[in-house]
């Protein structure tokens, strides 16, 4: 039903143009309705890509403040406690919040067999957290960060920015009920596990470094 109306409201909008488009004698007015006709559905998405491409040089990417070496695990209520954050050149343990207020362990025993414990309180000296899309206008902004638990300084900062798009596509997304994201930080993308282990160098990571 959404796919028709879109449909048909393209439809109209060629219609009505065609109509002013002979009602138009000259060829220069002719040329300018065909821009200006362009230039309605499209102007603002063009300058809401310009500006993001501006956002994401000012406040995207990521921003490390100080790197950590010799790590041993963290702790973060945002990520799955799964085998693949530790092991050689990673981690000897996580923690996370599995369940709200509830927290677990995963960790790597030296035989290399893993031991998960349950509703433990959080030992790692560092954490990191997820800060979801905060929506200002039309624009979004969400941040991955690690830092210091016991004195919340920021060790480092992952920020992605979204742009929903031009009046045409947030209409567009309306019809379906949902918000659009028409463009990210794009250059700049950078996944979890490589951000947080660029600030938390594990210690097996720091230890071959410091041999070779």
């Amino acid at each position: 039903m959404a796919a028709l109306l879109i449909f048909f409201l393209a439809w109209l909008y060629y219609r009505v143009v065609r109509k002013v488009l002979k009602r138009v004698k000259p060829y220069w007015g002719k040329a300018l309705v065909i821009v200006i006709a362009l230039l309605i559905p499209t102007a603002d998405a063009v300058y809401g890509r310009h500006k993001l491409k501006r956002l994401c040089a000012q406040e995207g990417g990521p921003h490390i403040y100080r790197v950590v070496e010799g790590v041993k695990g963290f702790e973060s209520p945002s990520i799955l406690l799964d085998k693949s954050w530790l092991g050689i050149g990673k981690y000897q343990f996580v923690e996370g919040e599995e369940y709200p207020g509830k927290y677990s362990r995963l960790s790597l025993r030296p035989d290399g067999t893993y031991l998960r414990e349950v509703d433990i309180s959080p030992q790692s000296e560092y954490a990191h957290k997820y800060i979801p899309g905060k929506i200002k206008d039309i624009y979004s902004k969400s941040e991955q960060r690690v830092y210091v638990r016991a004195t919340g300084e920021v060790l480092g900062r992952y920020v992605n920015i979204s742009y929903a798009g031009g009046w045409v596509e947030r209409a567009i997304n309306g019809l379906y009920a949902a918000r659009g994201n028409s463009g990210i930080c794009e250059r700049r993308i950078m996944h979890r596990e490589e951000f947080i282990l660029k600030v938390l160098k594990p210690a097996s990571v720091s230890a071959q470094e410091k041999t070779s």
